[in-house]
């Protein structure tokens, strides 16, 4: 079993922000096993180790088995999680993982300081500013469950949806599915005009439209 420490380590995001909730279970089954298939991660949750102990990654944490892979995983890729809003993966001995309700899990990716754009006007809403009140209040009711969590453009009044907002630089997205690849910060993902691998990687990542918004992190 393979342990890693994502401390400060850089990690790319692929949510699926349009996904209803009645959904996002299925779906990550059907991914789990595809990508299990594929042979590219394990078939049960790995473990990472913090503070010298062991405990289950908040969602899916899978080692990508490197020479092996069959997806073309950039190399920097050292393991690959599925998460589901509100959802925690068990082992088990037939299927390597299933999905439980429950965990920590709460659907939201972001950077450390991001300013959100409004999708109808494009005013950006920094967190923690002065209109940061309607984000944190937006924020709130999406991690008590609600599928909508609209947020208000203070610029425009626009009500949107807070899973339709983004941020500038990718540095923002909800979602009730994800994605999430350790290890480096793949910007072809986000090229308008993307090369094969990274086609096909989001592809077989569930996201063969290219619709998935993509976000940028460490931790």
């Amino acid at each position: 079993m393979t342990v890693l420490s994502p401390m400060l380590m850089p990690w790319t995001a692929l949510v699926d922000y349009r996904l209803p909730a009645i959904g996002a279970v299925a779906t990550a089954t059907a991914l789990h096993r595809r990508l299990v298939s594929l042979a590219a991660i394990d078939r049960a949750p790995g473990l990472w180790s913090q503070d010298g102990g062991s405990s289950l990654l908040r969602a899916a944490l899978f080692a990508v088995r490197g020479d092996h892979a069959s997806l073309p995983l950039d190399r920097r890729i050292v393991a690959i999680g599925i998460h589901v809003r509100a959802h925690r993966w068990l082992a088990d001995v037939h299927d390597g993982a299933h999905l439980v309700e429950g965990g920590s899990e709460m659907g939201l990716f972001a950077a450390d300081e991001v300013d959100l754009a409004c999708p109808e006007c494009g005013h950006l809403v920094a967190m923690g500013g002065e209109e940061g009140a309607s984000v944190e209040e937006a924020l709130s009711v999406w991690t008590e469950g609600s599928e909508m969590a609209p947020l208000v453009c203070p610029a425009c009044g626009g009500w949107t949806p807070l899973p339709h907002w983004r941020s500038a630089g990718h540095g923002f997205a909800c979602g009730e599915l994800a994605v999430t690849l350790w290890g480096a910060h793949l910007r072809e993902l986000i090229d308008p005009a993307p090369d094969t691998p990274a086609r096909l990687l989001r592809t077989a990542l569930g996201d063969a439209q290219g619709r998935f918004a993509a976000v940028f992190g460490r931790g």
